[in-house]
């Protein structure tokens, strides 16, 4: 399921029983990859491309949620049943299931 409002570039890659809130975005060109089972939350941001270089591509695992207004930077990895909470900036990969929250984001538990 694709919410309204989305924008959506040729070079995304969507799995099974995806869900993709409204509001969701991508840059020009962008490279991103969502796995089976995932729900990407309202307002959701991708960004491909740093300020000086190529594109590095954004890649989500499967059974991930990825909460409202969350940015996923340049080159980010998540993980398989990674939750990312609301608002998170994603700065790093988050590799390891469990729940990840703020601005950087970082693993809570």
């Amino acid at each position: 399921m694709i919410g309204h409002n989305c924008v959506l570039r040729p070079n995304t890659i969507i799995g099974n029983n995806t869900k993709i809130s409204h509001f969701f975005s991508s840059e020009e060109g962008a490279k991103i990859g969502v796995g089976d089972d995932t729900i990407l939350g309202p307002a959701v941001v991708t960004l491909d491309k740093p300020p000086t270089g190529d594109a590095k591509g954004v890649t989500i695992g499967k059974r991930c949620f990825i909460g409202a207004s969350s940015v996923l930077l340049p080159g980010i990895t998540i993980g398989d049943d990674v939750i990312i909470g609301a608002g998170s900036v994603v700065t790093k990969d988050c590799l390891e299931p469990g729940m990840y929250m703020g601005t950087p984001c970082q693993k809570v538990e």
